[in-house]
């Protein structure tokens, strides 16, 4: 066994972790420090593949793990977290919103996962936002409303758009050396 594989792997364990801790948080009514966590576990995600590239440590077990985590961290953690923050507010139709962006992510992840297994050598674009990307917005909007007092309307539409980002069909384009952002494109948004 390839030992260099705990590194990543300890670093997916981190994401998880904070997103775990997020969620610890978020019953405590300490929105600001869990959308942070959140923040943390984004970080981690973006560390945990590089470092598998840099050490040639990449595995399939490393591939599922983060899959796992992200579904947590960035799935269920920040949908539970802008529920509990502001959705509930609306009753029934932030329940429905909350639910729909966690599917959202899960299919997210498992769409990304299906085309990386057969297309793992190209250099492939995303199809939808990926789902740290969906928590990212949550969590932003999050600390942000610590200084801006938003409605739970606005967090609703946000919510169910951050959701629907993941499970189109737009196309972001991987980053590559030397650039500093995604190139984002809209292709047919019918499948």
């Amino acid at each position: 066994m390839n030992k260099k594989i705990i590194i990543p792997n300890a670093i997916t364990g981190l994401s998880l972790i904070s997103g775990l801790t997020a969620l610890h948080f978020t019953f405590e009514n300490n929105f600001i420090l869990a959308a942070w966590l959140i923040a943390f576990s984004m970080l981690c995600d973006g560390l945990d593949g590089k470092i598998a590239r840099l050490l040639n440590a990449q595995s399939r077990f490393g591939a599922q793990f983060d899959t796992l985590s992200d579904f947590v961290a960035f799935g269920v953690v920040p949908g539970f977290m802008v529920y509990r923050y502001k959705l509930s507010e609306l009753s029934t139709i932030g329940i429905i919103v909350a639910a729909f962006y966690v599917f959202a992510g899960s299919y997210r992840l498992v769409r990304f996962t299906l085309k990386n297994h057969h297309d793992n050598h190209k250099k492939q674009p995303f199809i939808g936002l990926p789902i740290p990307a969906g928590a990212g917005i949550i969590a932003s909007f999050i600390i942000f409303d610590n200084y801006q007092n938003l409605s739970a309307r606005f967090f609703l539409i946000t919510t169910f758009f951050a959701g629907l980002l993941m499970i189109s069909q737009i196309e972001y384009l991987p980053l590559e050396k030397g650039k500093k952002m995604y190139t984002i494109y809209c292709v047919s948004c019918h499948g």
